[in-house]
């Protein structure tokens, strides 16, 4: 027997998961060709399917469709009969249905950590080595002092036992230095920050204990500081495989695992590098690559850290309060996709421009002007959202540029409807109305430079004829969290939440 199956993918595409999950669920080997290592073979993929969305599945050189189509095909039993064809042909010849003979791009190499270990002892121990062994062996847990309660938290004495086991060491008073050194990389605090570390009954806190929604303050971060795109990639590459750990055949995640998970640790130190990566020095279009990449991070793993928004009023909060400390200023993801990427903009249901009268922020942090396609390009974690793709500096305008059309292309996001004039359109053109135009028309004359084919003709024809009528598609809230955190706003609005 031979034949093969073909899928065009991405690495961080659900829908992608969710086939490969099933193909492998029936025990049937695949060929992927990933548009994340190689993504000029987009420009293949798109001359054999006339689609720029992934997954596109092949068995041998028959083009079966995109993720929806496969799942309809297993439902009414269809699929097994196409797979037993498929394996009574050859292989496909097709070089378009080849990876390229090449390997593909290397992903950047960071520079060499000088602060990743802690001496102590007589050896170097890694911080989050150190950090993993506390929260293991140490007793963590709400205490109470003075009629007040403080959740999280250890006692100093018996830290102080556990440092002494730990490292082997003689006596006390040396433990207490280890513990005072780790209290200044920011590993732990007194629960009010008003004492060093002792060895007495005071609390200590852990600083992942400490229920601030700044999810990137484990530590102070002073090592090296590489380039903010490495730093980005590397960061994102440690994520997705604790999240690929973590993933079941349907796609589904357990974000509740993942932030249990000792890698995590490892994750929770290494974004710490961001409180420092100079994006002052960022170039307009390495910016704009850069917060990008940086939000669709940040989302996930505030879906990892936080939990997960199950509410209207629970997300009208949560982009406001995961946050993160990026050179120097500590950023929600509001600030991030408003602020700065919306060239600092209203924010939908909100007052006022995004950085109101912070003037360091404005003069810094902005671009100069509003790109309306990074709403194709980033992902809040919704089932509507457009899929998570990596942005580079040199190519971010193409990037967008390509997405805007896959987003475009699915009748989810936009449909025409030329004999009674309306243009269906995402919610996303709803909410962020000014970036589009401000007019029917405005925003056909936007979107239609991102169509092809049939749809791009018929709303052409509605633009000549000046006949164009708007109306929002459903927008899916749901997302691929398996399991997850209760995510709890620090808002008064939460009770209702």
């Amino acid at each position: 027997m031979s034949g093969r199956i073909t899928i065009f993918s991405l690495s961080t595409c659900p829908h992608c998961n969710r086939v490969k999950g099933l193909f492998k669920e029936k025990k049937w080997e695949y060929f992927d060709i990933s548009l994340t290592e190689y993504p000029e073979k987009r420009v293949d993929m798109l001359q054999l399917t006339d689609r720029l969305t992934v997954p596109q599945i092949f068995f041998n050189e028959t083009y079966v469709g995109d993720a929806s189509t496969v799942i309809a095909l297993e439902a009414s039993g269809k699929l097994q009969e196409m797979y037993d064809k498929m394996r009574t042909e050859p292989e496909p010849t097709n070089p378009m249905l080849s990876r390229p003979s090449y390997p593909p791009k290397p992903d950047p190499v960071p520079a060499a950590r000088t602060d990743a270990e802690i001496y102590v002892g007589g050896r170097n121990v890694l911080f989050t080595d150190v950090l993993w062994a506390f929260e293991q062996r140490v007793s963590i847990e709400d205490r109470a002092y003075n009629m007040s309660t403080y959740s999280s938290c250890f006692v100093g004495s018996e830290a102080v036992d556990f440092l002494m086991k730990l490292f082997e060491l003689k006596n006390r008073d040396e433990a207490v230095r280890v513990g005072q050194k780790l209290q200044e990389t920011g590993m732990f605090d007194h629960v009010l920050g008003e004492h060093p570390f002792l060895d007495e009954g005071y609390f200590y806190r852990l600083s992942i204990h400490k229920g601030t929604k700044v999810l990137n303050a484990v530590r102070r971060w002073t090592d090296r500081i590489d380039d903010p795109m490495v730093t980005l990639s590397v960061c994102k590459k440690m994520f997705s495989a604790i999240q690929s750990t973590h993933m079941d055949s349907e796609g589904l995640v357990d974000y509740a695992a993942m932030a249990e998970d000792r890698k995590y640790r490892d994750f929770q130190e290494a974004i710490c590098e961001f409180q420092r990566v100079d994006i002052q020095g960022l170039d307009h279009n390495a910016k704009l690559a850069f917060f990008i990449n940086l939000y669709n991070l940040v989302v996930l793993h505030a879906f990892t850290e936080l939990g997960v928004p199950t509410s209207s009023i629970q997300r009208s909060k949560y982009f406001d309060e995961a946050k993160y400390i990026v050179g120097g200023f500590t950023l929600s993801l509001t600030d991030i996709e408003n602020g700065i990427l919306r060239a600092n903009r209203k924010a939908p249901y909100h007052f006022g421009k995004q950085f109101g009268g912070d003037r360091v922020a404005v003069e810094v942090l902005p671009l100069k002007q509003c790109e309306p396609r990074i709403h194709f390009a980033l992902n809040c974690g919704a089932k509507s959202c457009p899929p998570i793709k990596s942005f580079t500096k040199t190519a971010v305008l193409e990037e967008l540029r390509i997405v805007a059309m896959a987003f475009l292309e699915g009748d989810d996001n936009c449909r025409v409807d030329e004999k009674d004039g309306f243009l269906y359109l995402s919610m996303i053109f709803k909410w962020y109305a000014e970036d589009f135009g401000s007019s029917s028309l405005d925003v056909a004359k936007f979107v239609v430079q991102f169509l092809r084919g049939a749809k791009k003709e018929a709303l052409q024809r509605m633009i000549d004829a000046n006949n164009v009528k708007r109306k929002f598609l459903t927008y899916d809230w749901s997302t691929n969290a398996k399991a997850h955190r209760k995510f709890k706003t620090d808002s008064w609005m939460g009770i209702f939440g």
